[in-house]
C-alpha cells in the first residue's frame, strides 16, 4: 500500500504544472552553458584524449577548469545533466499523455489542444536531440580565413566562406563563434635595382618541406608559435604569440641560418614590411574568427518542438490563479452529477464563464 502511495505522489509531483516551468528553465540553462563553456569533441571524460584536450584549454579558466571537468560541464551534450533532463521530460510527457486520455471528455476543447501542443512539442524536441546524440558531431578550434572556404578535414567537408555567425548552406551544420585569434600571411620578395621588378622568393615551413610563395598561420594556445625559412637568403624566422592571452601582439625574430645570430626582433599587431639584406618580407596581420562546427540533424525538430512546447505552455499558463484542473465542458446544471455538487453557486459561475 505504501509503495502505491509513493507512486501516486510521484505521479502527482511530475504532473504538476510547475514541473513544466522548471523543465523549460533547466533546458534553457543547459543550452546557455553549452554556448558559453567550451565543449569537448570527446564525449567521455574517461578517454585519454579528453585529458589532452583539457590541458590545451585557454588558461583564462584558471582554477575553474578542474571543477567544471568534475561536474561534466565540458561534455554537457552527453552528460548526466542532459540525460536526466531528457528522462524527466519523457516521464512528464507520458504522465500528461495518460492524463489527456483519461480526462479528454471532461476537459474543455482549448485545454485539450494545449496539452496536445505540449506533448507534441516535447516529443519533437526529444526526437531531435536523440538524432543529434546518434548522428551528430562537433569540431572545435576551426579558423576562418577571409575570402577562403572553411575546411573540416576530419569530416571531409568544405564549407564556403562563412558569411553568417551561425548558419551554413549544409543542412544541419552550424558554426558557433568562439572568439578571435591572431593570424599572419607571409610573402617575401627581392628588392630590385631602381626601375626593376621584384621577384618572389620561396618560403619553407621546415628544411624538408616543399617551397611555397605564401604561408599562413593562425596562433592558438595549442599552437602559439611557428617557424619558416627563406632558403635563398639563408634566414630563419620565428613568430610567436604573447604569453598574455589578452595581448593580441605577435613577436618576430629573424636569425642567420648559418651562424644562428639574431638579425632583428620586433613586436607587431598590424601589417608589416620588413627589409633585411635587400629582401622585403611582407606580413599581413589579421584577427581571425575561431569557430566550432556542429552537425545536428535534429536541430529543426528541436526548434519546432521547443517552440511548440513553450508556446503551448505559455498558453496553458494563462489560467485562473489556483485552478489546477481545467473545468469540464458543461452545458447545464442537468449535466452535473448531484453527488459531485458541493457548491451550486460555484457550478453556476462556471456555466456562465463557459457560455
Amino acid at each position: 500500500m505504501r509503495g502505491r502511495q509513493i507512486a501516486e505522489r510521484a505521479w502527482e509531483w511530475l504532473g504538476a504544472e510547475k514541473r513544466l516551468t522548471e523543465l523549460i528553465i533547466a533546458f534553457l540553462v543547459l543550452h546557455i552553458l553549452i554556448l558559453v563553456i567550451p565543449q569537448s569533441p570527446i564525449p567521455t571524460t574517461a578517454d585519454p584524449t579528453f585529458t589532452r584536450w583539457l590541458a590545451e584549454l585557454p588558461p583564462t579558466l584558471g582554477a575553474w577548469r578542474a571543477l567544471l571537468a568534475a561536474l561534466s560541464f565540458f561534455t554537457l551534450r552527453t552528460s548526466l545533466w542532459m540525460r536526466g533532463a531528457l528522462m524527466a521530460s519523457g516521464l512528464i510527457l507520458v504522465i500528461r499523455l495518460a492524463d489527456l486520455g483519461e480526462h479528454w471528455a471532461e476537459w474543455s476543447r482549448g485545454w485539450r489542444w494545449r496539452q496536445v501542443g505540449i506533448i507534441a512539442g516535447g516529443v519533437l524536441f526529444i526526437g531531435g536531440w536523440g538524432a543529434y546524440m546518434v548522428w551528430g558531431w562537433a569540431e572545435p578550434d576551426l579558423i576562418a580565413w577571409p575570402q577562403a572556404p572553411l575546411a573540416i578535414a576530419e569530416r571531409g567537408l568544405t564549407l564556403p566562406e562563412p558569411h553568417f555567425p551561425l548558419l551554413t548552406r549544409h543542412y544541419g551544420v552550424y558554426l558557433i563563434p568562439q572568439g578571435q585569434t591572431p593570424g599572419v600571411e607571409v610573402r617575401a620578395f627581392t628588392i630590385p635595382p631602381q626601375g626593376g621588378a621584384p621577384s618572389s622568393l620561396a618560403l619553407s615551413r621546415t628544411a624538408r618541406s616543399a617551397p611555397e610563395e605564401t604561408l599562413r598561420w593562425a596562433f592558438t594556445p595549442q599552437a602559439p608559435e611557428t617557424y619558416f625559412t627563406i632558403p635563398d637568403a639563408e634566414l630563419i624566422f620565428r613568430i610567436s604569440q604573447s604569453a598574455d592571452v589578452n595581448n593580441p601582439s605577435l613577436q618576430l625574430q629573424a636569425y642567420r641560418s648559418a651562424s644562428g645570430d639574431l638579425v632583428t626582433e620586433m613586436e607587431f599587431n598590424a601589417n608589416q614590411d620588413l627589409v633585411l639584406d635587400e629582401i622585403q618580407v611582407q606580413i599581413q596581420y589579421a584577427r581571425l574568427p575561431c569557430l566550432t562546427a556542429i552537425y545536428n540533424p535534429g536541430a529543426l525538430f528541436q526548434i519546432l518542438g521547443g517552440g511548440l512546447f513553450i508556446g503551448a505552455w505559455l498558453w496553458s499558463y494563462r489560467r485562473k490563479a489556483g485552478e489546477t484542473i481545467p473545468p469540464p465542458e458543461i452545458a447545464s446544471l442537468a449535466d452535473v452529477p448531484l453527488e459531485n455538487v458541493d457548491d451550486t453557486q460555484a457550478v453556476a459561475t462556471n456555466i456562465v464563464h463557459e457560455m
